[in-house]
């Protein structure tokens, strides 16, 4: 259940990276983030959610392991 300025948080591959620019924090792609969170933003503005993409492209689930250690 999403609650007041809760972060949702996209990590992943080139999947969820989906053409993001590195120096934009804000940048979410042009994949299933981008979508997912257009659909939830625009459907709960009371929230003040905040949605990030930090997916990377080539990147294995090791790799993804060792970015959350």
């Amino acid at each position: 259940m999403l609650q007041t300025h809760d972060t949702i948080l996209f990590q992943g591959d080139s999947i969820t990276d989906a053409g993001r620019v590195y120096d934009d924090p804000q940048s979410l792609g042009t994949g299933y983030p981008l979508l997912s969170a257009g659909r939830t933003l625009s459907s709960r503005p009371d929230l003040g959610l905040t949605v990030l993409n930090r997916g990377i492209s080539g990147n294995r689930t090791a790799d993804l392991l060792q970015r959350w250690d």
